[in-house]
């Protein structure tokens, strides 16, 4: 076995590991004896495993400690300290579940009130359609008409906020407008546009009924598209101005 081989397939690394054959371990060991390189890589081979195995011990033996220590500590304490610790985590652990469940409760909260507006908001749409409807009933030329209550939209532009469904066999309905009158307006008026901005129908001299105005007109102007009811206000010795918009989607039922 010459030195080169050696030093190619690192032979001194498999002798300290008793992974050569009888053989290879005997021939190496005759070059070693007079190689001073061999010894050398030999000793450098056995350091690095000795440093190893004692990082390893000194490792664990810090974990240990460290454990050992937590629990000493726990031990350590009196009988009120370990109650008041225990209290602690007791209270810590109910913080954590108790988080998610108060801001359930906030939205939960939130979802209620939001549903009672809407249940307010729809008895009084019902109250104001009923009497619209009585007051129809004593007109026999609206009797049958339909109402459609129609919210407010934030502003002229974006999506039509209603969607109504009129039937051609009812030849009026009725525009039931959330919002009533506004301070400072004398006289009302509304214009009903469809979605190319041409005028299909206007009204005037309107008058708000509670917190409400009527608009009646027939049903057979409204087509199938989207529509921009505007009710507007004028004050005395000035131009009409716009209170507020209701948009909507019309769809026909033969």
């Amino acid at each position: 076995m010459d030195h080169r081989e050696i030093e190619e397939r690192d032979i001194a690394l498999f002798y300290l590991r008793g992974q050569l054959s009888a053989e290879e371990r005997d021939a190496f060991e005759e070059h070693f004896v007079d190689c001073r390189e061999c010894l050398d890589r030999i000793e450098l081979l056995k350091g690095l495993r000795s440093g190893l195995k004692q990082v390893a011990v000194e490792n664990a033996a810090r974990a240990g400690t460290a454990s050992w220590g937590w629990r000493e500590w726990l031990i350590r304490l009196n009988s009120w300290q370990q109650a008041a610790f225990a209290l602690g985590l007791v209270a810590a652990i109910a913080v954590v579940i108790a988080l998610p469940l108060l801001r359930m409760s906030g939205e939960l909260g939130a979802a209620r009130r939001a549903a009672a507006a809407w249940e307010m908001r729809y008895h009084s749409e019902q109250e104001t359609s009923a009497k619209l409807l009585a007051e129809m009933a004593a007109n026999q030329s609206f009797a049958g008409a339909t109402i459609f209550p129609l919210v407010a939209a934030r502003s002229a532009e974006g999506p039509p906020v209603n969607r109504i469904v009129v039937s051609r066999s009812i030849p009026w309905i009725v525009f039931s407008l959330e919002g009533g009158s506004q301070p400072g307006f004398q006289s009302y008026r509304a214009i009903l546009k469809d979605s190319a901005g041409a005028t299909v129908w206007q009204t005037e001299s309107l008058s708000p009924m509670r917190d409400s105005f009527a608009v009646v007109l027939p049903s057979r102007l409204i087509k199938n598209g989207i529509y921009m009811l505007t009710l507007e206000g004028a004050k005395p010795g000035s131009r009409a101005l716009p209170v507020n918009h209701y948009s909507f989607r019309a769809s026909i039922k033969q």
